[in-house]
């Protein structure tokens, strides 16, 4: 067995991680010998490991250390995989909103207004997001669609509806392939440019007197 503090790992992706919880000082220091006794027990592993320890003391030098802040985006962008809790963050318009879970989605109900978005996954990978919004909000969409040349999903009716793939090096698949800072990217500048504006004025309408 492995001598570390805990093991994560993918059911689609033949990766594991390790992670070591260094208790002192000296074992901080020491990380890296620790990562080659690692190294020597796990040379005949046919999947890909990937080793830190989990830094809460002071500044050392060591690519094995990361800080605790930093371990869900190694995780994230090493094994390709986002959690449906990030891809709402994504779509998080800038309303007050109520958040629902079920098994293998998040629902987001806007409080003021009738906007509402499920985004569903059964693995990390493979995501599908649909929003039901004002029919303001999907021509908006649509003319956004027209003018930056850049698919992203469909509009159908008042429905729009993505779904895409991400890959093992972290790039976002759709119709086609691009960063996930590209794609971040795209939802601000298409999704989002065209429901904030709209759903801001609904809900200053009916707060109004």
């Amino acid at each position: 067995s492995v001598p570390v503090d805990a093991v994560v790992t993918h059911e689609k992706r033949e990766v594991a991680f390790l992670f070591d919880i260094p208790y002192s000082w000296d074992a901080v220091k020491s990380v890296d010998d620790k990562a080659e006794e690692i190294k020597e027990v796990l040379e005949d592993i046919d999947k890909e490991v990937y080793y830190a320890a989990i830094n809460t003391f002071g500044d050392h030098e060591s690519e094995y250390l990361v800080k605790p802040e930093e371990i869900e985006r190694e995780i994230r962008e090493t094994a390709g995989v986002l959690s449906p809790s990030e891809v709402v963050d994504i779509f998080q318009p800038k309303i007050r909103t109520e958040k629902e879970f079920e098994d293998g989605e998040i629902r987001l109900r806007g409080k003021e207004t009738d906007f509402r978005i499920a985004v569903s996954s059964r693995n990390d990978i493979k995501h599908r997001v649909e929003a039901v919004l004002p029919e303001k909000a999907a021509s908006e969409i649509k003319n956004s669609f027209m003018n930056s040349h850049t698919e992203l999903g469909k509009v159908i009716d008042n429905r729009f509806v993505l779904e895409f793939e991400v890959t093992e090096d972290f790039g976002i698949r759709t119709e086609q392939e691009k960063s996930f800072k590209d794609f971040k990217d795209s939802v601000k500048s298409i999704f989002g440019s065209s429901v904030n504006p709209v759903l801001g004025k609904k809900v200053s309408a009916r707060n109004s007197l």
